[in-house]
């Protein structure tokens, strides 16, 4: 009887076994482990895949060929010419073949530019200029993407925990409901405090619906920078390094802000206009060489030639006379554009630092309102429990405990998005910011 039994358990337990390796393998098959996005991944993403940065990039590649084309003019262009063909003589009274004519011509063109008034030079040059130029507007542009992408992750992880403390806040709420109306069943309270917990309830459902919406807007906007859904998000625990002083932001804002550094490219590229446009009417000069060969139906020739040619306009003169008024009024615009740009980011600069040093003394302002809300909120539900408080103190404090929670939420985020406007502004955001 005994072996029986043991021979059935010994089945179950092996049956057991061979299901529980089973659906082991089949877990580990199927399970995918869920890593979360920093914010530094995050960007690199966002960078990878925004169109107008791509294209950007492209065009800067294209200014680097335009550089590389220019430079080519400067060298000896070699042309080499081939033609071949037959002709005929109709007044030719012989037979076919002597009123044919064969010929063949090639040979080789070579010029070189002597001087050109220092045209090609100055066409290389703000070439050169134009691509330095494109650096920096990309950079600019990498500048305020990267801040764009910034504000969307923290709206997101923000959001995400506001709807966790709305649904913590509905969950206590829901509980002192039914205990409010538990107490109402057994006459301790009265009517109208189960209608203060019914009330506290619906506007914490109401709060919560609000953030889901609010969610669901950061979440779009998320997707349209990044060029996906938000997935899990890791909390940003360490903080950008900072200027200490507003006088060392301005400082490095001067030095480092591309918008800043394109206008004083323009400035160099407008003056480089103005010096070709003041030379006015120039002469030019070129070496060309021909060397020529072929024959025809009378001989074989071949011959060689040497020329310098130059040339000069003659009645161009209020041409040159306009173009030059225009690079003038060119180089000032360049000059005053730069001024004002560089007005406009102190200005935003100390803005940026004003904005900074108020959302971190409300940090710590809020900071110390949850303290004392929380012990508050803790001595309200003690002295309630012993009958010295009405119930009706505990949905205030209840209320006031979610709002001030929900505020410090906030502060902790505009606080550390000033951090990062702050570099924004000052024109250094990049990853090693992050």
């Amino acid at each position: 009887m005994n072996s029986k039994l043991e021979k059935k358990m010994f089945k179950l337990l092996s049956k057991i076994f061979k299901n529980l390796i089973f659906f082991t393998s089949i877990t580990v098959f199927f399970y995918k482990p869920v890593f979360s996005d920093s914010l530094e991944m995050t960007v690199k993403n966002a960078i990878t895949n925004n169109l107008e940065f791509l294209n950007a990039k492209s065009e800067l590649f294209n200014l680097k060929e335009d550089i590389i084309q220019t430079k080519e003019k400067k060298k000896l262009s070699v042309t080499g010419f081939l033609n071949t063909g037959k002709s005929w003589d109709f007044k030719c009274e012989s037979d076919l073949n002597s009123c044919v004519d064969n010929s063949f011509t090639g040979g080789l063109t070579n010029t070189y530019s002597l001087f050109d008034g220092g045209i090609i030079d100055s066409e290389i040059k703000s070439n050169q200029l134009n691509y330095e130029i494109k650096k920096f507007i990309i950079s600019d542009l990498e500048n305020d993407l990267i801040y764009n992408v910034i504000l969307a992750y923290l709206n997101v992880l923000t959001d995400r925990k506001l709807i966790e403390l709305s649904k913590k806040n509905i969950e206590v709420l829901n509980q002192q409901f039914q205990a409010a109306q538990s107490r109402f069943a057994l006459g301790e309270i009265t009517q109208t405090d189960v209608s203060q917990a019914s009330a506290s309830l619906a506007g914490a459902e109401s709060i919560f619906s609000e953030k889901i919406g609010s969610l669901t807007l950061s979440d779009l906007n998320f997707e349209s920078l990044v060029g996906y859904k938000p997935k899990m998000l890791s909390d940003i625990n360490s903080l950008p390094t900072l200027p200490k002083t507003l006088e060392s932001a301005i400082t490095k804002a001067k030095e480092n802000n591309p918008k800043i550094k394109v206008a004083n490219l323009r400035i160099s590229q407008s003056k480089l206009l103005l010096e070709i446009a003041e030379k006015g009417p120039f002469l030019s000069l070129n070496l060309t060489s021909d060397i020529i060969f072929g024959n025809n139906k009378n001989s074989n020739f071949s011959s060689a030639d040497i020329m310098l040619e130059g040339s000069i306009p003659l009645n161009s003169n209020k041409r040159f006379l306009s173009e030059e008024k225009e690079a003038k009024n060119k180089y000032l615009i360049a000059l005053s554009t730069y001024n004002i740009i560089q007005k406009n980011i102190v200005r935003s600069v100390i803005s940026a630092w004003s904005n900074l040093q108020v959302t971190s003394s409300l940090v710590k302002s809020r900071e110390k309102e949850y303290m004392a809300t929380s012990l508050l909120h803790q001595g309200l539900k003690e002295e309630t429990s012993l009958g010295l408080r009405p119930l009706l103190d505990v949905f205030n404090s209840e209320k006031l405990l979610f709002d001030s929670k929900f505020n410090l939420e906030k502060a902790q985020k505009d606080y550390l998005l000033a951090q990062y406007n702050l570099l924004k502004h000052i024109g250094i955001l990049n990853y090693s910011k992050l």
